[in-house]
């Protein structure tokens, strides 16, 4: 599964195709898979496969856009962090200075 959408992502990122022998070079699958492969997106109409080459069609490019088939790319470490857990930047030589109101209680470590 992983391996098709990788596959998948690349066909959406070129215009010129795959060839079906990259599916061994690139994602070192086997060509019984290859088959399995094509026949199963071809069936779907995600895919054409004419003279070696495999291109996303129109209605696959249609289906990957909507999101329906999603893509993470991150652009930087910190793009897939939730926003619940973002808050106020601090400038630079800053200091941080947290709420009071938010930060628990400390309990004492020795109990009598």
């Amino acid at each position: 599964m992983r391996t098709e959408r990788r596959i998948l992502r690349d066909l959406y990122k070129t215009k010129r195709g795959l060839f079906s022998y990259t599916f061994y070079t690139k994602y070192r699958i086997e060509p019984e898979d290859t088959a399995s492969f094509i026949k199963k997106f071809e069936e779907k109409e995600w895919i054409t496969y004419t003279e070696g080459r495999l291109f996303l069609s129109k209605k696959g490019r249609e289906i990957i856009y909507k999101k329906e088939f999603s893509f993470k790319e991150s652009r930087d470490r910190f793009s897939d962090i939730p926003d619940e857990h973002k808050a106020h930047q601090v400038a630079l030589n800053e200091p941080y200075i947290p709420d009071a109101k938010k930060v628990p209680p400390i309990r004492p470590l020795i109990r009598n």
